[in-house]
C-alpha cells in the first residue's frame, strides 16, 4: 500500500502547483534530507510512506556530477516516469 501512496504522491505533485513548490524547496537539500523532506510533504498531503518505499519506486539515484568522468562505454538510464520535478525521474 505504501508504494501505491508513493505513486499517488507523484501524480498529485504533477497536478498541484503548491505541492510542486514544496517539492522544489525540498529538492535543494542534500539527497538524504531530500527524501525525508518528501516523506513529510507527502504525509501533510495525506499520503503516508517511508523513505524505503520512496526509494523503491524511484529506483537508483543519479550519481553526482563528475563521478563518472573517468568511465567510458555505454550507459543506459531507465526512468520509471515521463516527467517530474526531480531530475532523476
Amino acid at each position: 500500500m505504501s508504494v501505491e501512496n508513493v505513486k499517488s504522491f507523484i501524480e498529485k505533485v504533477r497536478k498541484d502547483k503548491s505541492l510542486q513548490a514544496k517539492v522544489s524547496a525540498v529538492h535543494k537539500q542534500h539527497a538524504d534530507a531530500e527524501v525525508a523532506g518528501l516523506v513529510k510533504v507527502a504525509s501533510a498531503a495525506g499520503l503516508n510512506f517511508s523513505a524505503e518505499d520512496f526509494n523503491q519506486v524511484r529506483g537508483p539515484k543519479k550519481p553526482p556530477k563528475g563521478e563518472l568522468s573517468d568511465v567510458t562505454g555505454q550507459m543506459t538510464c531507465t526512468i520509471p516516469f515521463d516527467t517530474g520535478p526531480w531530475g532523476y525521474w
